[in-house]
């Protein structure tokens, strides 16, 4: 989720924790502590200006859905339990699948141009330095 905060945006996250229904042994909360503390570090380096520019921009229903909580609670719910999140979203809300395609789909070209950044960068004898 993106929320602003004066004149900065910044991405929000979320983090499984191990007190689920079902118990998963492989979600730790030491590794999701973790994670959530590099991309808190991190966010700045892959949530660029390009990329919040173009949501509104280029990606309307996306920018929109991201001001819904009930998007946002689906995004979260992906992150912790995908699998069921789909199913259970492909029978009572189809709209936000399609959004969370998008939303796959946006992000994951976006990743690819960072990466292709990174590698161009590695060529040119300096750039970006890959997290961790």
């Amino acid at each position: 989720m993106i929320s602003s905060s004066s004149n900065e945006t910044q991405p929000s996250h979320s983090v499984a924790t191990n007190n689920t229904k079902k118990n998963n042994p492989l979600q730790l909360p030491e590794v999701q502590s973790a994670m959530l503390s590099h991309l808190e570090s991190n966010s700045s380096q892959w949530a660029t200006p390009d990329l919040l520019d173009s949501l509104p921009k280029n990606h309307p229903k996306l920018a929109q859905g991201m001001s819904n909580p009930r998007y946002m609670k689906a995004l979260q719910d992906m992150q912790t339990n995908p699998k069921e999140t789909l199913e259970r979203l492909k029978k009572s809300d189809p709209k936000i699948v399609e959004w969370l395609m998008e939303f796959c789909g946006v992000m994951g070209e976006h990743f690819c141009k960072l990466g292709e950044g990174q590698e161009s960068g590695k060529k040119k004898g300096g750039g970006t330095k890959a997290p961790p």
